[in-house]
């Protein structure tokens, strides 16, 4: 499936929906709402699902994909499980309205890499008991004062897997993390805004860069 495209003063583009493969970004897994797709089953080698727009052309040219008709920021609850994983709250398309449909990735879909509008976002990032299907999560918030929530099994989320990560960039960023200060280890970043998350019994961290302050039960980080 596909949709037009017509830049302001510019020429019209026909573009993918659905999951594709951008050929521009090899091993890149793109998202594009079509009101009908609701299962993405990854491509052979390493598979990263993302909601970057495709390019127009190898000079990067492209469309804007953080903005939103509506003009609220996202509203996402990611669930890592054993078997595949669970994208909810997903923005509409942005240009034709089709509806964006809960998304379920397979096993075979090792990586997320996922960006925020140009408003305020909230993510709930909630990961099983159970070892998950996913080997790295990489989330932009992009502009706005954006929040990611931190839920279930840390461990599965970074022990032995790729970088973890929720980039604040712009804005007022906060992550929130489930119980009290005495349960995680959390160190200002050297030489930059932003935390490393761990546990005494994790070697592994989550980076939370160009975040101001982080939230548990009993303490604010800043």
């Amino acid at each position: 499936m596909a949709w037009k495209y017509n830049p302001p003063g510019g020429i019209a583009y026909i573009l993918k929906e659905v999951w594709f493969q951008d050929p521009l970004r090899p091993g890149d897994y793109l998202f594009v709402a079509d009101g009908t797709t609701s299962y993405a089953a990854g491509t052979d080698g390493f598979t990263t699902a993302s909601n970057l727009p495709e390019l127009f052309d190898s000079t990067g040219l492209t469309y804007d994909s953080t903005d939103r008709s509506s003009g609220f920021g996202d509203l996402l609850s990611f669930f890592l499980e054993p078997n595949f994983t669970l994208l909810r709250g997903l923005p509409d398309h942005l240009y034709t309205g089709k509806k964006a449909l809960t998304q379920t990735l397979s096993s075979n879909v090792e990586g997320i890499y996922w960006e925020g509008s140009r408003f305020d976002d909230e993510l709930i990032l909630s990961v099983s008991d159970i070892d998950t299907a996913l080997q790295s999560f990489f989330y932009v918030g992009g502009d706005g004062d954006d929040t990611v929530y931190l839920k279930g099994s840390f461990e599965n989320l970074v022990e032995g897997y790729a970088l973890s990560m929720f980039w604040g960039a712009n804005g007022n960023d906060s992550l929130v993390l489930e119980g009290l200060s005495s349960n995680w280890d959390i160190q200002k970043l050297k030489n930059e805004v932003g935390f490393e998350i761990s546990k005494p019994t994790v070697a592994s961290t989550f980076v939370a860069k160009e975040v101001e302050t982080v939230v548990t039960g009993d303490k604010v980080f800043s």
